[in-house]
């Protein structure tokens, strides 16, 4: 998963250049979104994150399993991965 993860990292550097002037236009984007947007108001936002939920469950960890929330920003899946005995997020 190491060498699959350091691959991507490679891709996605090779794709991105850092005198992008887009990159400044979609920065100003996101950066106005989370500003000025409610957090339930965006597109994304799930009082219950049923899809991530659903997927950890069919996985069939076990509670003491690490779990980490990459880019969960404001998201309840911590809370609710705690509430169902998940110990170690």
């Amino acid at each position: 998963m190491l060498l699959h993860f350091r691959r991507f990292n490679n891709y996605k550097k090779a794709m991105v250049k850092p005198e992008d002037k887009d990159s400044k236009t979609k920065k100003s984007y996101w950066e106005n979104i989370h500003q000025n947007k409610a957090l339930t108001d965006s597109g994304w936002y799930q009082s219950i994150p049923e899809s991530s939920l659903q997927l950890i469950a069919a996985s069939k960890i076990s509670e003491k399993a690490s779990i980490i929330d990459v880019g969960g920003g404001a998201c309840w899946l911590v809370d609710h991965l705690l509430r169902l005995g998940c110990e170690t997020i």
